[in-house]
């Protein structure tokens, strides 16, 4: 086989060839449709050849089939997700291949569904133009989620038009309506779904510093400058952050058409909260006796918010810890897994969908790729074959029907510039989307070092030029 199919990130299910292969650089579509109008023109070359599409029920979700020849290709599918997943495959081989491709058959499919990354992006800033082009590069190695993390302790970095005032913080860096915009079209146009999340009740600085009648004290509150976890949250005892919180979660809701919204919840001290006469009062209404029931009462009131909007919230996995205390959650939440793992039985038997992304398991790509005090990164590490190997199916996750898969994220707290982006997200990410499409017979970390060479390829491609290890 040639670099075309030899070089694939992840490796297909099952990949046949002839042994002969034909020049080709791009390929025309057989059919007129709008939601391939992007793929249409990446794919676009001066040898390109015929491609038509065709249904395959027999396919499963977001499975796949290229039979490749020079004289008639064909791409067969089932659904959105195979048909995508296909288009990327086709856009790795020109890429891969530089103008000649084996003449082939690849079967394929997915492990699990969600298969994400995770950006932040309002610790430090990172302009629309680096998401746009690294959208494409999220498609070519079938991650389908761009989960945003657009609000912190650092920065409020989203357009809300009901609250401008949220922006003010952060003069001239947040995301405009026309910047959602272009990057939900173009994800959408490469088969990613694009989940917004504000974070809350806990790393809410942005907020305070612009509404500092939201927290216990009154402020005045400042942006944070530095990184950690922040006593001054909000307020439980005050009824106006609801209607806030409804008016913010309505604007995410019209400019995001994903199904799902993220709500936070992690890392919410509750200092503030055991001295403030408000949220006192509001335990003492509520008959609570301890303060951590506040942050359950508060996740109840949004979750209502969201459901209203027709949407699911995604929240980080404290959000479940009342269930120890014999509380209530709701079993419709889907948990970001990203602590212990105790915690994963008992967010199961509550019947939540479970996304795995722990921070000690190859998840983390702010975490430095090697131990080595020179190397850029923060707090622990994550070696290349941590996230490669990461487990998606320890006990008591394997074969749960509610683990939807799992993603990488990454932290801005040492992130200033996109290319320090790049450093830290390739290669793990690619082994993390390995590791997430992949079943166990197919994986090999050797045959997936090898391959790397082809990805440093694509990335120039992309505009994404970075220099990786291989650790």
């Amino acid at each position: 086989m040639s670099d075309s199919t030899d070089l694939l990130i992840p490796r297909p299910v099952r990949c046949v060839s002839t042994g002969r292969m034909f020049e080709c650089d791009g390929f025309r579509f057989a059919c007129q449709d709008s939601r391939l109008s992007l793929y249409e023109r990446l794919l676009d070359g001066a040898r390109s050849v015929p491609l038509s599409f065709e249904d395959d029920p027999s396919l499963p979700a977001e499975g796949y089939r290229l039979d490749l020849k020079s004289s008639c290709s064909v791409l067969y599918s089932h659904d959105e997700g195979g048909l995508f997943n296909g288009l990327a495959t086709l856009r790795q081989m020109t890429l891969l291949g530089q103008g000649t491709i084996d003449e082939c058959i690849i079967e394929d499919r997915p492990r699990y569904g969600h298969r994400g990354m995770m950006l932040d992006c309002a610790r430090h800033f990172l302009p629309a133009s680096y998401i746009l082009r690294l959208l494409e590069a999220l498609a070519l190695y079938h991650i389908n989620v761009f989960h945003w993390h657009l609000t912190d302790d650092q920065g409020w970095r989203l357009w809300i038009p009901s609250h401008p005032e949220l922006v003010s913080v952060n003069p001239r860096q947040y995301y405009t309506a026309a910047d959602v915009k272009a990057v939900v079209e173009k994800a959408c146009l490469l088969g990613i779904e694009v989940v917004p999340e504000i974070e809350c009740p806990g790393h809410v600085g942005a907020l305070l510093a612009s509404h500092p009648e939201l927290g216990c004290t009154g402020g005045p509150y400042m942006l944070e400058d530095r990184h950690g976890i922040f006593d001054d949250v909000l307020c439980m005892g005050q009824e106006r952050i609801y209607g806030i919180l409804e008016d913010v979660f309505r604007d995410v809701a019209s400019m995001f058409p994903s199904p799902r919204i993220g709500i936070g919840g992690d890392e919410c001290p509750v200092t503030r909260w055991k001295s403030c006469p408000r949220c006192r009062a509001r335990m003492n209404e509520e008959g609570l006796e301890d303060e951590h029931d506040l942050q359950w009462l508060f996740t109840k009131r949004i979750y209502a918010i969201v459901r209203k909007l027709g949407r699911t919230p995604v929240a980080w996995d404290e959000v479940a810890k009342p269930l120890s205390r014999g509380r209530e959650v709701d079993p419709s939440i889907q948990m970001l897994l990203w602590r212990d793992r105790n915690a994963a039985a008992t967010i199961l038997a509550n019947g939540n969908p479970v996304i795995v992304c722990r921070y000690d398991d190859g998840a983390y790509l702010d975490y430095r790729q090697v131990d080595d005090e020179e190397e850029m990164g923060n707090l622990g590490v994550n070696t290349l074959e941590m996230s490669y190997s990461m487990k998606l199916d320890y006990s008591p996750l394997a074969g749960h029907e509610n683990v939807i898969g799992g993603q990488g994220n990454l932290w801005s707290e040492k992130i200033l510039f996109p290319m320090q982006a790049n450093y830290m997200l390739f290669p793990r990410l690619p082994a993390l989307a390995e590791d997430f499409w992949c079943f166990d017979e197919a994986k090999d970390f050797d045959s997936f070092r090898y391959r790397l060479s082809g990805m440093k390829r694509i990335l120039g491609t992309l505009g994404l030029d970075v220099d990786f290890r291989l650790s």
